[in-house]
């Protein structure tokens, strides 16, 4: 599922394209309950803090038993970073390794049907025809069940 920029129409258009969530991540966000539930803790303690309901425990001058410093923090800090960078790291990587997968998988399809245009070619110009769709069909069957999950089910009917 591709969005369709048009870039033709001028600066309008552009205005327009980068309003254009219906092909990003934020339609599924707005529709989580966790983000709302986050995003209302958010608000309830940062207007607790500008009115002053959470003054007397958190503060620059504030000597609570339940106050942080910050300098308590740094070691947590340093390994949550360590972690997500890490963790972005391998994420990135099986992409890198998904994608190559994939285009190997289309140039191998490519590549056999050069083979078989240049060996076949003319003998048989039906049957390389055929087997040439349903290589392809396998292919694009192969990413749609990537994509929707199909089950073997929903093969069968």
């Amino acid at each position: 599922m591709t969005y369709a920029y048009d870039t033709k129409s001028g600066r309008l258009s552009t205005i327009f394209n980068l309003a254009a969530f219906g092909y990003t991540v934020v339609p599924k966000v707005l529709v989580s309950l966790e983000f709302w539930l986050f995003f209302i803790l958010h608000i309830a303690t940062f207007t607790a803090y500008k009115t002053g309901c959470l003054s007397e425990v958190v503060g620059p001058t504030s000597n609570h038993e339940m106050d942080l410093d910050w300098t308590d923090v740094k070691v947590l800090t340093a390994i949550t970073t360590f972690f997500e960078v890490f963790y972005s790291n391998q994420c990135y990587a099986r992409y890198l390794r998904f994608h190559g997968n994939t285009r190997g998988m289309i140039n191998d399809v490519h590549a056999f049907a050069f083979v078989l245009r240049c060996h076949i070619g003319e003998k048989a110009r039906n049957h390389l025809r055929l087997s040439l769709r349903y290589m392809i069909a396998g292919i694009i069957l192969h990413f749609y069940e990537m994509q929707h999950k199909m089950s073997e089910m929903d093969l069968r009917y």
